[in-house]
């Protein structure tokens, strides 16, 4: 099943920079997020599993790991 993303107030920057890297790597800007959603859980595993690198890295970026 698929599905439409609508992103407000997302920076043009910002846009430009996913549309260009979806567009580098031959890839459609479904599948590159769902690349950059893998990778992102890649990198939270390593963390989670004490990788301090990874955990420095997250944490650069607002998206180290929380409790709900």
């Amino acid at each position: 099943m698929s599905t439409t993303l609508n992103i407000r107030q997302l920076d043009s920057c910002t846009a430009d920079n996913f549309r260009r890297g979806a567009l580098s790597r031959q890839l459609t800007q479904a599948q590159y997020l769902e690349q950059l959603v893998a990778l992102h859980i890649a990198v939270r595993v390593r963390a989670d599993a004490g990788d301090d690198t990874a955990k420095e890295l997250l944490a650069n970026i607002g998206l180290e790991t929380v409790s709900a």
